[in-house]
């Protein structure tokens, strides 16, 4: 926000020269505050508001109340004309024109200060230990967070878990599979012992009868 300095009589040209891009290059010192109509009322007994845009607001009345003191005092020791001054041209259009940028500089001030108003608004604050909707509201908010944070917990909990059970099983399974391996490994050296052994029976063989039988 652009701040306005009270003008003294050498300073007021130099606000005429600036007076008009003032008026547009007014930053917006606060935008729209969330929740901004919080308890609002137009029967309410409090302002609400940001703290900047309030001191913001003192500064520029502060600063008109300089302003138009100072054009106060210009008035009072402004000579009274005569008829041949009034008849002669230009000769009090510096001291005018600087009042006449005062002026200027003065309704620029308030109207920021007019701007900065509309960023407060009345409300209607609860009393009694009494809570508006709003309040409710902010509860049941916040029991639903905290409800939401436990199942969450949960979750996470069982996730855990099942990724451990499946790590477990993945062990369990490469345990079985390595003994099936060696179980098959010996069954097939054991198969191979029998069919090289002396006499043994091939398979697809008889064995010849004894006499007699």
């Amino acid at each position: 926000m652009k701040n306005y300095e009270s003008p003294s009589p050498g300073r007021l040209r130099t606000l005429s020269t600036s007076s008009k891009s003032s008026a547009t290059s007014i930053p917006c010192m606060s935008g729209l505050v969330p929740g901004r109509h919080l308890w609002a009322s137009k029967s309410g007994c409090h302002v609400l508001g940001m703290i900047e845009d309030y001191d913001a607001l003192c500064k520029q009345i502060g600063q008109g109340q300089k302003l138009l003191a100072e054009m106060d005092i210009q008035i009072q020791e402004a000579p009274s004309p005569t008829g041949r001054e009034l008849e002669t041209k230009g000769l009090r259009s510096a001291p005018l024109g600087r009042f006449v940028t005062a002026v200027n500089t003065a309704k620029l001030t308030l109207e920021e200060a007019a701007r900065l108003l509309t960023l407060l608004w009345r409300v209607s604050l609860p009393t009694n230990g009494q809570c508006t909707l709003h309040c409710e509201q902010t509860g049941e908010t916040e029991a639903e967070i905290t409800k939401l944070h436990k199942k969450l917990f949960e979750q996470e909990k069982k996730l855990q878990n099942t990724m451990k059970l499946l790590q477990l099983s993945k062990h369990q399974e490469k345990v079985i599979f390595d003994q099936l391996v060696v179980t098959h490994k010996i069954l097939r050296k054991a198969r191979g012992n029998l069919e090289l052994r002396p006499g043994g029976a091939h398979p697809g063989t008889s064995s010849p009868s004894r006499p007699g039988s």
